[in-house]
């Protein structure tokens, strides 16, 4: 499977780190999908994880990670400053990096706001699993159905498959 970073899809600081990484990403190492999409409720239901909006998730190489280890895994993998900016964060222990990000969390929408859905990729983010929620699309079925409908609708030639992505 993929290396995927989920993330609360209307969280502008999340939709803002997300935009960050796919700058940054020149491996384009990771795919997206957010946490209330149908995709993520499903993966996390065959992995028996339980999953609240305060964290974002990184699996990576088959293993998950949360809050300050994931951004810190996701930083060491893009391109020059993010790395250093990765390699130094992970100096602090992880009790005091997590009390941080955390806290941050807890109060991310009074500081900086919230969407009331998910927002649609840009086109040149093609390889990105980017799965909204219903208010954008008129259309309540599984992964597979809302990428057969962003190739349809979208004429988004580069998403992969749902097949293509589970393997």
């Amino acid at each position: 499977m993929k290396n995927i970073i989920f993330f609360d899809g209307v969280c502008n600081v999340c939709d803002h780190t997300v935009e960050f990484v796919l700058k940054h990403d020149g491996e384009k190492n990771f795919y997206f999908s957010s946490l209330q999409s149908p995709f993520s409720a499903q993966f996390f239901r065959e992995k028996n994880i339980e999953i609240n909006l305060d964290t974002i998730v990184l699996y990576f190489e088959g293993e998950i990670y949360y809050r300050s280890d994931a951004m810190i895994l996701i930083l060491k993998q893009l391109k020059g400053f993010p790395k250093i900016i990765g390699y130094t964060l992970s100096i602090f222990p992880r009790f005091f990096r997590d009390f941080c990000y955390s806290t941050f969390a807890k109060y991310r929408y009074s500081l900086f706001g919230k969407k009331e859905v998910c927002k649609i990729p840009k086109k040149e983010h093609y390889k990105m699993v980017w799965v909204n929620n219903s208010n954008y699309f008129d259309y309540q079925g599984e992964l597979e159905g809302v990428i057969q409908l962003l190739h349809a609708q979208l004429d988004w030639d580069g998403i992969p498959t749902f097949d293509e992505l589970i393997q």
